[in-house]
């Protein structure tokens, strides 16, 4: 069944190795989209959901200090889940979650796009 989603040279590639390569080549190139998505996932999460609890405070208050880093994880896992698309549906629940984590990483760095036209003005308005 795995297979179907590998053309020919990469078996051919894989067959002379122990069977323990192979299926770690196979699981890594069809889960590690997935995992990279659900953490980039998770994380962006951090940026628009309060610490509800007192030892998560930290993660909510790095998240959207770290926005461009989680921008860069979220469009990695995105490409990889892009190129890893076949027709199983954890295929696309990883590209579903790698754009739903770029879209909530991307959130801080509008905030403050919006926040640098917007306090000239501001500053303007307060001067006597």
């Amino acid at each position: 069944m795995l297979q179907a989603n590998w053309d020919k040279s990469t078996w051919q590639s894989i067959k002379g190795k122990t069977p323990l390569i192979g299926l770690g080549i196979v699981l890594l190139s069809l889960f590690f989209p997935l995992f990279l998505s659900g953490v980039g996932l998770f994380l962006s999460l951090w940026v628009i959901v309060p610490a509800p609890t007192f030892w998560m405070l930290p993660l909510a208050v790095a998240a959207p200090e770290a926005s461009p880093w989680l921008l860069g994880v979220n469009a990695i896992a995105l490409i990889l889940a892009i190129l890893n698309l076949h027709e199983g549906g954890l295929d696309n629940f990883a590209v579903i979650c790698s754009l739903i984590g770029l879209i909530l990483s991307l959130l801080p760095l509008i905030h403050a796009i919006a926040h640098h036209y917007r306090v000239p003005q501001m500053m303007r308005s307060l001067s006597l």
